[in-house]
């Protein structure tokens, strides 16, 4: 309660919207957690499961090993870790799960 009432607080004086009513809130969260109940699952465990069964599991990261923020040309790096090794502790699984790592790279930064 007490932090709906700052929010609240917040949404009425500095943006000049209409409080929000507990129960509204309430409700919705009711409903959003039934739609995504199905959704909800052991990753680690759905991961482990995958990759003892087939053996093939692929991550994708989004950031450039030149990025990452221990390995990285500093100061131009990212928040985290963004190497292969961090796929591992990521998701949960070892990094003996790791058969091949497959790196794409290009000649020249763009950053």
């Amino acid at each position: 309660q007490e932090l709906l009432d700052y929010h609240n607080f917040l949404l009425e004086r500095r943006f000049g919207e209409p409080a929000t009513d507990p129960e509204s809130v309430f409700e919705a969260v009711e409903r959003w957690a039934s739609e995504i109940q199905p959704m909800l699952g052991d990753v680690v465990t759905a991961l482990g499961a995958i990759a003892g069964a087939s053996g093939n599991v692929l991550f994708e990261g989004a950031q450039g090993t030149l990025l990452d923020i221990d390995q990285g040309t500093y100061p131009f790096v990212t928040s985290s870790n963004t190497t292969a090794g961090a796929a591992a502790c990521g998701s949960g699984v070892g990094p003996l799960v790791f058969d091949d790592v497959v790196g794409v790279v290009k000649a020249y930064t763009t950053r």
